[in-house]
């Protein structure tokens, strides 16, 4: 009778489903002996996210180590060789020993590394569940990473993502939209922080102005219209001497979301609930009349039927321009004033704030100690609460020429602009 050792057979049974398993990519980490090459994936640890070598519908000759959720969809949210495709199934990724990753292609050309600023022992790069791939110490402290992909985004914003800028590295957190849907190299539309001024967001086109969000007001940017409570994600936005940055996280774990710079220019809102198992998209920014940068000129404002009109006790500065629809000149005061004049303020109300690129501020100010810090300068042109909670608090100043306002009759804010005195003294209201 032949007895046979189930013991034996278990453990190389155990032993070869190991290789199969390490050979095939699975698990969340890739480590420093390993080649993670063409059909090679990982999945993040709840399985949201997986990297691997992936072609997009419209150019299936190319590849690209990507990252892309694992089951809604396979929507890529972000590449590594977003300029440089692979061609033939021909990339090799490799960690080295001090932590920086390295892509080549089937000629050993080096197509992608990360950036490390510093090296470490016994690395792995590990996919997060957030979608963030991290490289790390294997004994590492938990979010001790020395580099991650969050540092260096897409065209698509995800949940625990940054947008602004690092100030004690430099690092620039933007994200720019893809040529075309099948072409993911950088197009011409970048979603961006711009810290000249009081921050502000805005969506460039190329090197202009396309369409400004306006400052951070303490709940929002002030040109985005809110309808109600959102019961989603949170905002979150950090503004110190190390960083400034705008974030949001979700409420539930049940819910995935993505905000995409789309090649057009919109910037669109993807929700994925388990209720529905799709992605309903929302449209977050798009280039209506209104929002079109500086749409008005100086001292002009666009309302809620499109039409641009002088905010009160101003006048368009060509008035035969303005009756033909061009609004490029903008409008000056009705009155002239000199640094000699007295000033009375107007409080224009539910407006997007006036762009804030050559503003100044103060968080400790009172709004009345802003107004009279406005008085006491010949240039100054407006002012306002930088944050709007409360009866709200801090202090923005405006100097030269007040651009790209418009009506905002949804968390519209309330700034004070400077006029020639009436005689009574008093802030004159205007909604």
């Amino acid at each position: 009778m032949k007895i046979i050792n189930f013991t034996s057979i278990s453990f190389h049974l155990i032993f070869l489903c190991t290789l199969f398993i390490l050979s095939s990519g699975a698990g969340d980490i890739i480590s420093a002996d390993q080649s993670f090459k063409n059909g090679d994936t990982i999945v993040s640890a709840g399985g949201v996210f997986e990297l691997g070598y992936f072609s997009l519908p419209g150019s299936k000759n190319h590849q690209y180590l990507s990252i892309r959720y694992n089951k809604a969809g396979g929507i890529i949210v972000w590449i590594a060789n977003r300029d440089t495709p692979l061609a033939n199934a021909s990339g090799a990724l490799t960690l080295s020993s001090e932590g920086s990753l390295k892509l080549v292609n089937a000629t050993n050309s080096l197509i992608w590394s990360s950036k490390a600023t510093k090296s470490l022992q016994s690395p792995v790069a590990q996919l997060l569940d957030t979608g963030n791939l991290v490289i790390r110490s294997v004994n590492g402290p938990e979010g001790d990473f020395i580099w991650q992909s969050f540092d260096y985004p897409d065209s698509t914003f995800l949940p625990g993502m940054k947008l602004g800028k690092n100030l004690a590295t430099g690092l620039d957190w933007s994200y720019t939209s893809w040529k075309s849907n099948d072409d993911p190299s950088p197009g011409t539309f970048q979603n961006k922080l711009d810290i000249n001024g009081y921050p502000q967001l805005i969506l460039w086109n190329v090197s202009a102005r396309f369409i400004r969000l306006g400052p951070w007001n303490g709940f929002t940017f002030s040109g985005i219209p809110t309808y109600g409570p959102n019961n989603l994600f949170v905002n979150e936005f950090r503004f110190d001497d190390q960083e400034i940055y705008y974030m949001f996280r979700l409420v539930s774990n049940s819910v995935l979301m993505r905000l995409v710079t789309e090649p057009d220019g919109r910037v669109m809102r993807y929700t994925w609930t388990n209720d529905t198992n799709k992605w309903d998209p929302s449209i977050f920014l798009q280039a209506v009349y209104c929002d079109n940068y500086a749409r008005c000129g100086a001292f002009g404002s666009c309302n809620v039927n499109f039409l641009c009109r002088c905010l009160d006790r101003f006048q368009p500065k060509n008035a035969v321009a303005w009756k033909s629809l061009n609004f490029s000149e903008g409008c000056v005061p009705e009155t002239p004033l000199n640094c000699s004049d007295k000033a009375d303020f107007v409080r224009l109300s539910n407006k997007k704030l006036p762009d804030t690129q050559s503003s100044t501020y103060n968080f400790s100010m009172s709004l009345e100690d802003c107004r009279n810090k406005c008085l006491q300068n010949c240039s100054c042109t407006a002012y306002a609460n930088t944050l709007i909670a409360g009866n709200g608090s801090g202090c923005l100043l405006w100097f030269g020429g007040l651009l790209d306002i418009r009506d905002q009759e949804q968390s519209g804010q309330d700034f004070y602009v400077r006029v020639a005195a009436s005689g009574s003294g008093k802030i004159h209201i205007h909604l």
